[in-house]
């Protein structure tokens, strides 16, 4: 049992100091507690600083009306009611409010619908006198068939439009002195002195027998053409009105008789009259005309 003996020389050799050992383990102890102290403290400190940096810094004081102060949060902006939030201006908010007027759609063109104006007056051949053809009117029977011409609606269409006595009273003084039979050297005929192209204008365009060579036709083709030319330089100039007490408009309508309607342009004052002394004669005699004591 050799064994055996080496194990109890073995407890023999080894002295225990009760005392030794007790105060290192005591000392190993507290210095382990010390260490674990300290550990836990930096573990609070540094969960302090990650909680604060969490959270972020606290902004500086505000300072309110009445001189307290008090903290704001940087981190949550302010909430603005919606009604208190500006719109964003657009490119039409931006542009100017005040509109530029719009312009007025142009009036219709009468030339789509109406026959072309005829030609101005032929140049009178030098040495040529009037003729006289059949036999003329009493002044009595000019003035009745004149008014009769007066109260014709030329335009069904626009009934509006009328041709005032006094006017062709003064324009048939102004072509034949009131004569009904008179036939000039450019072709004009009887007391309106209508141009055979004329004739034939006012008849195709309104459907009319008018017959140039009697007393009423021929004051009744007279008629007829002043009526279509308040309605053709009223479309072009005037914005479709067809009022004559609007001077331009009767000036233009009076130098279109004698001259075309062609060639004549109302807004335009005396640079848009070709025949100015003519206009002024038959305004002459609207006003007062010799025929009145007849």
């Amino acid at each position: 049992m050799s064994g055996y003996g080496e194990y109890e020389e073995y407890e023999e050799s080894v002295e225990y100091d009760e005392d030794t050992w007790s105060g290192a383990s005591r000392r190993k102890r507290w210095g382990l507690i010390g260490f674990g102290v300290a550990a836990l403290v930096v573990v609070i400190a540094v969960c302090s600083v990650g909680l604060v940096l969490a959270k972020g810094r606290p902004s500086p004081a505000t300072r309110t009306a009445s001189g307290a102060e008090t903290q704001t949060s940087t981190a949550v902006a302010p909430t603005v009611p919606a009604s208190t939030v500006a719109a964003t201006p657009t490119a039409a908010s931006t542009a100017p409010t005040t509109a530029r007027p719009t312009k007025a759609p142009p009036s219709k063109n009468p030339k789509a619908t109406l026959p072309p104006p005829p030609a101005p007056p032929r140049t009178t051949p030098p040495g040529c006198v009037p003729t006289q053809r059949g036999t003329a009117a009493s002044y009595a029977q000019v003035r009745a068939a004149l008014k009769v011409s007066a109260g014709h609606t030329y335009w069904a269409s626009v009934p509006s439009i009328r041709v005032p006595e006094r006017l062709l009273i003064a324009v048939a003084m102004t072509e034949s002195s009131w004569r009904s039979n008179v036939i000039a050297c450019d072709g004009g005929i009887g007391l309106m002195q209508v141009m055979p192209d004329t004739v034939t204008q006012i008849n195709n365009r309104f459907g009319t027998k008018w017959d140039v060579n009697t007393l009423q036709g021929n004051a009744h083709l007279g008629g007829n053409y002043l009526a279509w030319t308040v309605r053709y330089l009223g479309d072009l100039y005037f914005g479709g009105s067809y009022d004559l007490s609007d001077q331009a408009l009767l000036d233009g309508v009076i130098a279109a008789y004698n001259y075309g309607a062609g060639a004549i342009d109302p807004t335009k004052g005396a640079a848009g009259i070709p025949n100015p002394g003519y206009v002024a004669q038959v305004k002459q005699y609207m006003a007062a005309c010799p025929c009145d004591a007849w």
